[in-house]
């Protein structure tokens, strides 16, 4: 896992797991960039990204770890 500052600690779950994954839209998002998928953090909102509230996110990190040029559809 990838281990980021104190101040990014939002993306990371309570086993200690810190990650982030970009994702790049396909429409037209108004200007809005850095959008990724991350552990939830227990902080207030994502800021358009997509938290996952799992407590051990690691299962979620390895599959996407090898998902690189991938598409993930999010309906």
């Amino acid at each position: 896992m990838q281990c980021f500052p104190s101040y990014q600690r939002s993306y990371c779950d309570r086993k200690g797991n810190c990650w982030w994954v970009p994702l790049k839209p396909n429409f037209d998002a108004g200007g809005r960039s850095g959008f990724g998928i991350h552990p939830d953090g227990n902080v207030p909102g994502t800021l358009g990204c997509i938290g996952i509230t799992n407590g051990d996110t690691s299962d979620a990190f390895d599959a996407f770890k090898n998902a690189k040029g991938q598409k993930i559809r999010v309906e």
